[in-house]
């Protein structure tokens, strides 16, 4: 982990910080919503599956994060970044 560049590891860290919490509080949503005998889906609406997207889009920018190292030894950011600021300079 410390020999990963600051951008990729800032995206793994944020990673495993908030999924785990967003899994337990999308998690708790339902069980609460089954526990109150309610219709699931009311979990349908945007307050209810915010959760879902949140996880979908950490866990896509941590794996193109973890692409970029391995094939380019820098975070995407930064390799898009080195290739825009290459073009511009010729």
């Amino acid at each position: 982990m410390k020999k990963l560049p600051g951008e990729v590891r800032f995206f793994v860290i944020a990673w495993l910080l908030f999924v785990p919490a967003l899994v337990l509080y999308f998690t708790a949503q339902i069980v609460s919503t089954n526990a109150q005998h309610m219709d699931l889906a009311t979990l349908a609406n945007w307050g209810g599956i915010w959760p879902v997207a949140a996880i979908g889009f950490l866990t896509i920018c941590a794996f193109v994060e973890m692409g970029a190292y391995v094939k380019f030894k820098t975070g995407f950011f930064s390799a898009w970044s080195e290739a825009f600021w290459s073009m511009i300079e010729k």
